[in-house]
């Protein structure tokens, strides 16, 4: 959707310029490193799995059983596939000097690319729910930045970013569920 499209221009477009501005150079190369390694990992974690668990969930034909066990295959398939990421990533973060330097921010910036296999988006897009996706991304991304500014004021508040991000995946979740819940 339409809204969808503007909100992931604007969130970063209102973040970035703000950490560039409180964060060293240091701190800004490594949150900006990380934020492009988990992009990467969320591609390999997505696996294509929003088309074909789309079209799964469509071939359904709203038969809430098969439903639910095309979502949790969907959902252990890329537990598996994140777990194995999450295993390179470690590997990678001993062997990439800036990874190396901000291990705890890195290992910590994988939990948003792991909560996000609880968002079940190919799922409301299978029964053509698409505004609980925009709701449910304005509202994390919304959480974060606002929690950004809020709390990250200096480079000792670098952790925090990845933590704040978790807050806003965590509150994203509950809002899925509630709304699975309704659909029910």
């Amino acid at each position: 959707s339409l809204l969808i499209i503007i909100a992931k221009m604007i969130f970063p477009l209102l973040t970035l310029p703000y950490l560039t501005r409180i964060l060293s150079v240091d701190s800004y190369g490594a949150v900006a490193y990380v934020k492009s390694t988990m992009s990467f990992l969320q591609v390999i974690v997505d696996f294509g799995f929003m088309l074909s668990g789309t079209k799964e969930i469509v071939e359904c034909n709203n038969d809430e059983q098969r439903i639910g066990v095309v979502a949790g295959d969907i959902v252990l398939a890329r537990i598996l596939v994140a777990g194995i990421c999450f295993l390179g990533l470690l590997v990678t973060v001993f062997l990439v000097p800036i990874l190396s330097k901000f291990k705890l921010y890195t290992i910590l910036s994988f939990g948003s690319v792991f909560l996000s296999i609880f968002l079940l988006d190919y799922l409301f897009r299978g029964i053509e729910k698409m505004e609980i996706i925009t709701i449910r991304y304005v509202f994390m991304r919304g959480i974060s930045t606002l929690l950004t500014f809020i709390f990250v004021k200096s480079d000792k508040d670098i952790l925090l970013i990845p933590i704040l991000d978790l807050i806003g995946s965590l509150a994203a979740i509950v809002l899925v569920f509630k709304e699975l819940k309704i659909l029910n």
